[in-house]
């Protein structure tokens, strides 16, 4: 196992007034847990505001939690020493969803790549270096002579190759990727995806893969955790996922899905409001002010992530959780 999250919450308090109280508590990540495992890729999703992003920023080690932990190789990350930080970091990179904001414009590309090398001391030589980044943007599908180049020079799916480039370029076992394609055009990010896909085997990486797209998720990822309001609300392969959803949630998430075959029909499932901050500390299922299929437990008891099926795992009293 490459990556464990046990119980990992984090908390914001608000400094001004929320929701008509002087202080809120906003938790943005509510006791999540899961684990990736050597070669995979893992997709969290969820709408905006469900705390994917911050949770990658704390597998990252940008933020610290509130409380639980983040184990690296069986390691706590928290208890890493400078060196061990270090080290952490050179192993788990990140892909930007923004490649221009990402990239610095005042620096060609070639030195962009070539600065991790430089800060971790992986290149004794020019010329070593200069190889290193020639290989590199060999295998993200662009050409050597780029490398002198600036940011403002490239497209957007360009960039994001770049982005890909210097994440690559410190041969890291884990790579956080945080909405790669949402800002690309739609045949771009079929390009994107496919080519992360090719270096994920080639390079042997994992993945946590960030998004609100579910059909992105479908393409890249093995398993799935859907987030609502800082928590996992279900978690499975992709296969069980998209054949079986069992949260209403979900359901509601993947009933949106573009059809490409107009023969077959979906019906949609709308969400009625929006998601209610304050549900965490209401008591009983976050999901309930907006879900159709509610039920008075719903709303006094919060359902636990259980496993119900053989690796498919759900946070529902509608799924036979509790009896």
């Amino acid at each position: 196992m490459i990556l464990e999250v046990r119980n990992l919450k984090k908390y914001f308090e608000t400094r001004k007034g929320l929701l008509n109280q002087s202080s809120y508590t906003v938790k943005a990540v509510d006791g999540v847990n899961f684990e990736v495992r050597q070669g995979e890729a893992l997709g969290i999703v969820g709408e905006s505001g469900c705390g994917k992003t911050t949770a990658g920023r704390l597998i990252l080690h940008l933020i610290t939690p509130s409380s639980g932990d983040v184990l690296f190789k069986g390691r706590s990350i928290y208890a890493f020493s400078r060196e061990e930080l270090k080290e952490y970091r050179r192993n788990v990179q990140l892909i930007f969803q923004d490649s221009f904001a990402s990239l610095d414009p005042r620096m060609r590309v070639g030195e962009i790549v070539g600065e991790a090398l430089d800060v971790h001391r992986i290149a004794h030589t020019r010329n070593e270096r200069e190889e290193i980044i020639v290989r590199i943007f060999s295998d993200v599908g662009l050409d050597r002579e780029w490398i002198r180049r600036y940011p403002h020079e490239f497209s957007g799916g360009q960039r994001q190759r770049i982005g890909i480039a210097r994440a690559l370029c410190l041969k890291p076992a884990l790579i956080v990727c945080d909405e790669p394609v949402s800002a690309l055009d739609v045949s771009i990010q079929a390009q994107i995806l496919n080519l992360m896909k090719e270096i994920q085997r080639k390079y042997q990486l994992s993945y946590v893969f960030i998004s609100h797209d579910l059909k992105v998720v479908k393409h890249v990822c093995d398993r799935v955790a859907v987030m609502y309001l800082g928590m996992n609300v279900e978690m499975c392969g992709k296969e069980s996922l998209f054949a079986s959803p069992l949260h209403p949630y979900t359901k509601a998430l993947i009933s949106v899905i573009p059809n490409p075959n107009p023969r077959i029909k979906r019906k949609k499932i709308t969400l009625g409001g929006e998601a209610n901050l304050l549900a965490a500390d209401q008591g009983g299922c976050r999901f309930a002010d907006r879900c159709s299929e509610v039920k008075e437990r719903c709303r006094q008891e919060s359902p636990e992530l259980v496993e119900v099926k053989k690796d498919h795992f759900v946070a529902c009293h509608l799924a036979g959780i509790g009896g």
